[in-house]
């Protein structure tokens, strides 16, 4: 069940987002499932985009509905997420959805983040993030 399936980095596992079906739906966020069948919730909430950092752990971009954005690092061990900071979000006429992806280098310390602002392409780095 879910959508924008992602193998983890080392293909042991992958996540899906749900998305609401409802106000406070309580299924909506990122899940991780298992080879051997097992899934679990590691994140609650409207998620817009999200990329493995490591083995164990993702950067989740969650929305409000004021369209601010919310980046969070989240473990799979069940751990608290982490707040790391605010993401500028823009919605476009063009596009279903705010519309704001990203990528985490491989040593896992940065991310790129693109999100257009009128219409023009906006890039940004993160640095040290762990």
């Amino acid at each position: 069940q879910g959508t924008f399936l992602r193998w983890s980095r080392e293909a042991t596992r992958f996540a899906a987002v749900v998305n609401a079906r409802r106000l406070d739906d309580p299924a909506a966020g990122v899940w991780v499932y298992e080879l051997d069948g097992k899934r679990q919730q590691v994140f609650k909430g409207w998620v817009a985009y999200y990329a493995w950092s490591d083995e164990q752990q993702l950067l989740i971009l969650e929305v409000k509905a004021d369209l601010s954005g919310i980046l969070w690092r989240v473990r799979c061990d069940g751990s608290p997420p982490v707040h790391m900071g605010l993401v500028r979000v823009l919605y476009s006429f063009w596009h279903p959805s705010p519309r704001v992806q990203f990528d985490v280098h491989p040593d896992g310390r940065r991310i790129v983040i693109e999100a257009f602002d009128l219409h023009q392409a906006d890039i940004s780095m993160i640095e040290n993030i762990r």
